[in-house]
């Protein structure tokens, strides 16, 4: 999957972080995201966790859910006002990344 005249926003990283688990990063097609990075990791569990993003930024790691309404998964780090922000960026580009997720994972 990588970018160009995909129209995918995920592009492949292979050097993302220390962790090569890190697949896929959020692109933003030109929409800043704050310095908020959007990620899936490639070895998603079997049976797959349902459709869900992992944020990072700054240390600190947090993961929502994306069905039936963006929920906040898990966090490591994040203050409130700042899981707000990122719970508003993931519902503004839910579509997006949910098809992502899912045509990587089909």
């Amino acid at each position: 999957m990588a970018s160009g005249t995909n129209t995918c926003p995920f592009e492949t990283h292979s050097e993302i972080g220390a962790d090569p688990g890190m697949l896929m990063q959020y692109s933003g097609q030109g929409h800043s995201l704050e310095g908020f990075r959007f990620f899936f990791y490639s070895d998603e569990g079997d049976p797959r966790a349902p459709a869900h993003i992992h944020v990072f930024k700054a240390g600190s790691e947090a993961k929502f859910w994306m069905r039936p309404d963006v929920q906040l998964a898990q966090n490591d780090g994040f203050d409130a006002k700042t899981l707000r922000k990122i719970t508003a960026m993931t519902i503004r580009h839910r579509d997006q990344l949910e098809s992502a997720w899912h045509d990587y994972f089909a």
